[in-house]
């Protein structure tokens, strides 16, 4: 069998049967054949061709190296000249245009676009590894609330950016959503392929009566065959309801044998209701009113935004308590098997969540009465990766090894019969600090200061024993209600947690908008002490009492650079009206000094001097 796969990684070669390499884990590209090569051929001076992604009826998208940027990995979509006509030809340039002006982290980077040596057509954009959102619901059907609350997030911000500059998508599908990784394994949406966009100024190219879109998830508008100009951003906003609908139910609202068909019901017929297409679907109700607002007819009465849409879906899917409402059977053949896989230990195994190397379920500890758990299980995926297990095992011995009311208690961790690592820890009922900003935007002084103590404690237990945490955020940060009705805070999901004595040069560690000076500046592990968790604490301190963040930017360069260089904003600048004691900000601002030396020496000095603010 000819070997027609390459790594791009170890550029080793393999036969067609092989869908990722053996040493490195990562996915394979076809080899291209020489008359696709040929088409490549006038942009050798600029690109070196490694491999094929893909390949449609009038050009090939190529997996190249960008020689005059340190042979950056691209991914080349290289249009057939002799093939193309005039209008596809402006399908093409129009996407350039349109996405080539969009600057933002979910949405698919085009780094360069033009003509090559002989005409052909070309754009150079982003190259990313993971899989469509079409590929994903093919591999495991519908997805959970939890997940298509992430996903649509991410999306509609991704959209807005769009928006903002006149920019229609027209063509959200499954196919045009895109699944990766970041550098700490975290969820990336990237919206892609803009290859029906239009700049709004430029809609009059459009031919009035010309039915452009995927016709399962066009808008009412588009199946109208409403002219582009008059197309605005609740067109996508529709299809984005149409793609959601799909996460959740395993398929569209509307099915028929033709295209007119299909046109039809999305003019005349309302999406059937989640029940009649999925019997056994554990969807709140007040999610499915959300989708189904997405696309009503009347565009008047929709979401006028994707942000809206994304924010009321996300509303929606946390009622309380418990916010995080566990799916009640498996999900997927690969839930099923981790079912099996604890069945001797744990039983009543259901998914919660999908993290970023793991899958989250809740379950019942068999050897210890049955007690409720929470069950952190690396995804399969991940598990190519010897690092990503390192991480994970690394993980579990940390965190066990803290013992406080105020840090998420770790009962057991270890390998399975079949060798799949696990974290057995207390589950958890209320909802993150993140969710709870996320719906009352600001807290008041007094509320802050009772957060940020018990916070101050459960980082100290671990601070005492060396550890870091390296990843503090609102979503990490647990509020749960006791025994007592007191609020009991927690620290939880330590993805990047890192004990002193673990290296790791050279890796950036945690969220960009919460990491410390000396993190972003690549300080080593061994340099690094627990002034960078309160720095993270200073920023989470200013977000609960402002509502935002005080470095924001397009890039995650540009808020490094802020880390760096700049100093956060006054609160009066943010909030004018805000009322917080000068008192409290100055202690923020103390806790967010670029000098590590000049903030507070621990989290629990942090904590103190911010209550005695508060109370002074």
């Amino acid at each position: 069998m000819a070997l027609m796969r390459i790594c791009h990684t170890c550029q080793q070669t393999y036969t067609d049967d092989h869908v990722f390499c053996p040493s490195d884990g990562v996915r394979l590209v076809s080899r291209p054949t020489p008359e696709e090569l040929r088409l490549a051929a006038g942009l050798s001076r600029h690109f070196r061709i490694i491999g094929r992604l893909g390949k449609g009826g009038f050009g090939t998208v190529f997996l190249a190296q960008q020689i005059e940027v340190g042979d950056r990995l691209v991914a080349l979509k290289v249009l057939n000249r002799t093939l193309t006509e005039e209008s596809d030809l402006r399908r093409f340039k129009y996407e350039a245009a349109s996405a080539g002006r969009i600057r933002h982290p979910n949405v698919v980077t085009i780094y360069a676009y033009g003509s090559a040596d002989d005409d052909s057509p070309y754009i150079a954009m982003e190259f990313l590894e993971g899989e469509s959102l079409r590929g994903s619901l093919k591999r495991r059907g519908a997805l959970s609330v939890p997940e298509v609350a992430e996903i649509l997030e991410q999306a509609a911000h991704g959209l807005n950016a769009a928006h903002k500059l006149g920019i229609i998508h027209r063509d959200l599908k499954p196919d045009n959503i895109f699944l990766t990784r970041g550098d700490e394994g975290k969820l990336v949406v990237k919206v892609v392929d803009f290859g029906l966009a239009k700049l709004r100024e430029f809609a009059s190219v459009s031919v009035t009566g010309t039915v452009l879109g995927t016709p399962a998830y066009m808008s009412y508008e588009q199946a109208s065959l409403m002219r582009s100009d008059e197309l605005d951003a609740r067109s996508d906003v529709y299809s984005l309801g149409v793609v959601v609908y799909e996460m959740l139910c395993g398929r569209v609202p509307f099915h028929s044998d033709t295209l007119v068909g299909i046109l039809l019901k999305h003019q005349m017929d309302d999406p059937p209701p989640f029940r009649v297409v999925a019997s056994g679907l554990n969807v709140p109700p007040s999610v499915e009113a959300a989708v189904m607002k997405a696309m009503v007819k009347d565009r008047d009465k929709r979401f006028a935004s994707a942000l809206e849409f994304a924010s009321a879906f996300a509303k929606a899917a946390e009622p309380a308590p418990p916010l995080e409402a566990p799916v009640p059977t498996p999900s997927s053949e690969v839930d099923a098997q981790f079912v099996a896989t604890f069945s001797r230990r744990f039983r009543n195994v259901r998914r919660v969540r999908l993290t970023g190397l793991s899958i989250v379920f809740l379950a019942e500890q068999i050897d210890a009465g049955n007690r409720p758990v929470a069950l952190e299980v690396l995804d399969p995926p991940w598990l190519r990766e010897p690092q990503n297990l390192q991480r994970f095992q690394a993980e579990a011995a940390s965190v066990a090894r803290v013992r406080h009311p105020n840090v998420v208690t770790i009962y057991d961790h270890g390998q399975a019969d079949d060798g799949t690592p696990y974290i057995a820890m207390e589950s958890l009922e209320g909802k993150s600090l993140q969710a709870t900003l996320r719906m009352r935007v600001r807290l008041p002084v007094e509320e802050v200061a009772e957060i940020l103590q018990q916070a101050a404690q459960g980082v100290n237990a671990a601070h005492k024993l060396g550890i870091l945490h390296r990843d503090l955020k609102p979503e990490n940060i647990f509020l749960v209600v006791g025994d007592r009705d007191d609020l009991i805070i927690k620290i939880k999901v330590f993805g990047a947690l890192k004990a002193l004595d673990i290296d790791a040069d050279g890796v950036i560690a945690g969220v960009p908008q919460f990491m410390s000076p000396e993190v972003v500046a690549g300080k080593r592990s061994h340099e690094l002490d627990v002034r960078a968790d309160v720095y993270s604490l200073g920023i989470i301190a200013y977000q609960m009492l402002t509502g935002r963040l005080p470095f924001l930017a397009d890039s995650t360069m540009d808020i490094f650079k802020m880390h760096l260089e700049n100093e956060p904003p006054p609160f009066r600048s943010v909030v004018p009206d805000l009322g917080v004691p000068l008192e409290v900000e100055g202690v923020v601002m103390k806790a967010l000094a670029k000098d590590r030396d000049q903030r507070y020496a621990s989290a629990l000095e942090f904590a103190r001097a911010f209550s005695a603010a508060a109370s002074g």
